[in-house]
Parts: C-alpha cells; structure tokens; sequence
C-alpha cells in the first residue's frame, strides 16, 4: 500500500505543478488570433486539475496527506512569465510528451490498482490528443503569421 501511495502522490505532484499549471499562474499574452489555442490550453489546465481532485480524493482515502510541491525550477529559471501563448504552444507538446511516458512508467507500477489504473489511462488518451491539439494550433498560427 504504502509504495501505491507515494505513486499517487508522485502523480499528483506532477498533476498540480505542471507547465500548464505554471502558465496559468504566471500569465500569457494572447491575441485574437489565437482563441482556438487559448480555449485549448485552458481544457489542458482544466483536465489537469481535475485530475488533481481525483488524485487528491484517492490519496485521502488511502491514508495519505496530498501536498502538491512546488514548481520544478527549470520553470522559474525558463522566465517563463508573460510569455507569449504562440511561443509555448509547442514547449507544452513536449512538456506533455514528457508527462505520457511517465504516465506509461506509472501503468506498470499500478497494475494492481483499478482505481488508479483507470485513472491514468484516462489521462494518457486525453493528454495524447491534447500533444496532437497543441502541435496542430502552433502550425496554424505559423501558417497565419506567415
């Protein structure tokens, strides 16, 4: 159980302290151009907080104390304050690539937990169109700036 739990905290950590989490503190500039990728980018935080909750529930009833950490410093040491929303778009496709092969990782540790397995199967199908969402909005505005 215990070893169930500190992978339900790793994810949750991961889930509350994410770019897109980030971003959604530290402000981005955006256009009128570009609603399509602002109304994405806020499903992405959406999800990722939902999935927070989620996590969050299962670890209380598991006898566990969420906390959610800080930022990793490579998000403070980026200055990724009041950045652009063009120029993140692809940098979050990574970012959210990053986060599916750990989420794949955290599958096999999970093989004994439905609850947790179905949770983060759900998310690997939600964040895999979300990486082809982003990478499709940021070729749309290259293609419009052009």
């Amino acid at each position: 159980m215990t070893d169930r739990l500190a992978l339900l905290e790793s994810v949750f950590q991961r889930e509350c302290r994410s770019l897109a989490q980030y971003l959604a503190e530290s402000g981005l500039w955006t256009h009128r151009g570009d609603r399509a990728a602002q109304e994405l980018v806020r499903s992405i935080m959406a999800d990722e907080r939902r999935w927070a909750e989620q996590l969050y529930s299962l670890i209380e009833q598991r006898g566990g104390v969420p906390r959610p950490g800080s930022y990793p410093t490579a998000f403070t040491d980026m200055n990724l304050h009041f950045v652009s929303l063009d120029f993140m778009l692809l940098r979050l496709a990574d970012f959210l690539d990053h986060e599916i092969a750990a989420i794949r990782s955290d599958l096999s540790a999970a093989a004994n937990d439905a609850a947790l397995r179905s949770l983060l199967e759900a998310m690997l199908e939600r964040k895999g169109g979300q990486v082809t969402a982003l990478r499709n909005q940021a070729s749309t505005l290259t293609a419009k700036a052009s």
